[in-house]
């Protein structure tokens, strides 16, 4: 996905009418506009991101929000690799859900479920489904915990 994304992106550049003046234009906005890795307000007011990206009027494109979900995931394994090195041993739906709910609440809210993480360690999937209904994150994302519990159970995927 990454190769295409790049293919594509280099072909708009080699068909571009500016491509003779492209990398002295990539180096002079950087140099105005600075790298921000973190999101926050131009003196516009307008979010903006990178080198002077404009997320309030202009967004992303559809490509980039797929390789940021799969920079995300890798960042979860990564994370969850680390922290729950038995994780990967339990079944496809449960790695999904610890995956799914890192991504959602963060790995530090996450971590939060020990009762729930204490029975995927177990292998006792009915257990963790369980734990993971009776929480404050069953109550507000309703259907989301629902298709977890799912997953967890192996109804599904």
């Amino acid at each position: 996905m990454l190769f295409l994304l790049l293919r594509v992106t280099l072909a708009m550049v080699l068909i571009s009418p500016f491509n003779l003046y492209a990398q002295t234009t990539i180096e002079h906005i950087r140099g105005n506009e600075g790298l921000r890795l973190q999101a926050y307000e131009d003196t516009h007011g307008f979010v903006t991101i990178g080198y002077g990206r404009n997320l309030s009027t202009r967004g992303i494109s559809k490509a980039m929000a797929e390789l940021m979900l799969k920079e995300d995931i890798a960042h979860c394994e990564v994370k969850l690799d680390t922290y729950y090195s038995w994780w990967r041993l339990r079944r496809e739906g449960s790695q999904t859900v610890l995956v799914d709910m890192c991504i959602n609440i963060g790995f530090n809210g996450l971590s939060k479920f020990q009762n729930m993480l204490r029975s995927l360690f177990n292998s006792d999937y009915k257990g963790a489904a369980a734990h993971l209904m009776d929480s404050r994150y069953a109550r507000q994302l309703k259907g989301r915990a629902n298709r977890n519990k799912q997953l967890i159970l192996g109804d599904i995927l």
